[in-house]
């Protein structure tokens, strides 16, 4: 049944009429049907790698939608961050497909990423040190580093935002006691606390837990 939400007023007027749903503006849509019939495979193919990358890019999505400056031609973040990881960051496998690590972004932009990393774990303790690269165009000693890290065994992440500076070097970070068990991938991006202009996160690894 269709109703208007102002009275008297027919471009109010949205809801279901027979097969016809109104949108208000009045722009008409048909009513959407259901089928019985079987996805080729082709679909299920695409249904699982749709499924894939929006389960997997879930716990990031907040801090990813902030840090996608880039948005590659899309309309809003989410269509980026969606668009990207679907051609960019699966990997076809016997069966299905796999997320391609170290082709995630968790952040897109124009600053100069993080560069010549090591990382260390010593118990919980995460030590991540790189080159000061601030001589650099689109880099200042003042950017801020982010951390992010997820535990594939466990499909949890957790963020370490503005932890340290471009120029600092170096950082040491402390997980959570409970998070450092199975796989734990990392990756690390800079923001510049002036503009909000970001780096495109850069892969740091695997590391492995108790």
């Amino acid at each position: 049944m269709a109703r208007f939400k102002k009275k008297g007023d027919p471009s109010s007027l949205s809801g279901l009429i027979g097969d016809v749903v109104v949108v208000s503006g009045g722009v008409l849509r048909s009513r959407p049907r259901r089928t019985k019939k079987k996805p080729t495979a082709n679909e299920q193919h695409n249904q699982s790698k749709f499924a894939l990358v929006g389960a997997f890019i879930e716990p990031f999505y907040p801090f990813m939608k902030a840090h996608f400056k880039d948005l590659q031609g899309k309309k809003t973040a989410r269509d980026a961050i969606r668009s990207y990881h679907l051609l960019n960051a699966t990997l076809e496998e016997a069966g299905g497909f796999a997320i391609n690590y170290p082709k995630v972004l968790m952040s897109c932009g124009r600053l100069q990423g993080l560069h010549a990393t090591e990382v260390l774990l010593e118990e919980s303790s995460l030590t991540v040190v790189w080159q000061n690269n601030s001589l650099q165009a689109l880099a200042s000693t003042t950017d801020l580093l982010s951390i992010i890290a997820f535990n594939a065994t466990a499909g949890e992440a957790h963020f370490f935002e503005n932890c340290a500076a471009r120029g600092d070097g170096q950082v040491v970070l402390t997980f959570p006691e409970y998070f450092l068990t199975g796989q734990v991938h990392l990756w690390g991006t800079f923001e510049d606390p002036t503009t909000g202009d970001v780096a495109n996160s850069i892969y740091l690894g695997l590391i492995e837990g108790e």
